[in-house]
């Protein structure tokens, strides 16, 4: 049997539920008490049949974030929704710089009530609220057929 293996980064600033999203992806309990990222946690998920290596970097530029960027299949940019001072662009442009071919999606925590037309119309963008589950089984679907 041949399994795929793929690799995701997933970016956006400190405290957006980076970690807290990976661990619906890997079905896990949450942890309540916020623990920072640093550098970068990398875990493993079996999707459909899929092997998906998830590189959850941490929200601190400092940790030179592209070296991990290598042979990705997609880039997640993720947001909270429920903050105005979102940096989408600076992560999207970080991104860029170092991988100009890769897929970026957009992912929106915390709620599920946001719209972004100007990055829809760019970006496949997916609502998610990791306390409560919705949207993650979309997003496990998008990720399976990358």
């Amino acid at each position: 049997m041949n399994i795929q293996v793929s690799k995701i980064i997933i970016l956006g600033d400190s405290k957006v539920g980076k970690t807290t999203f990976v661990k619906r992806l890997l079905n896990q309990n949450l942890n309540h008490e916020y623990v920072q990222t640093l550098g970068v946690e990398v875990d493993c998920v079996e999707i459909q049949n899929k092997i998906v290596n998830i590189w959850c970097c941490s929200g601190n530029i400092n940790h030179n974030l592209y070296k991990y960027f290598n042979k990705s299949k997609l880039c997640i940019i993720m947001f909270d929704s429920t903050k105005h001072d979102n940096r989408i662009e600076y992560w999207i442009q970080y991104f860029r710089r170092y991988d100009q071919t890769t897929p970026i999606i957009i992912c929106s925590s915390k709620t599920i009530d946001f719209t972004n037309l100007y990055y829809e119309t760019i970006y496949p963008i997916f609502y998610i609220n990791s306390f409560t589950n919705e949207g993650i089984q979309l997003i496990k679907q998008y990720i399976s057929n990358i």
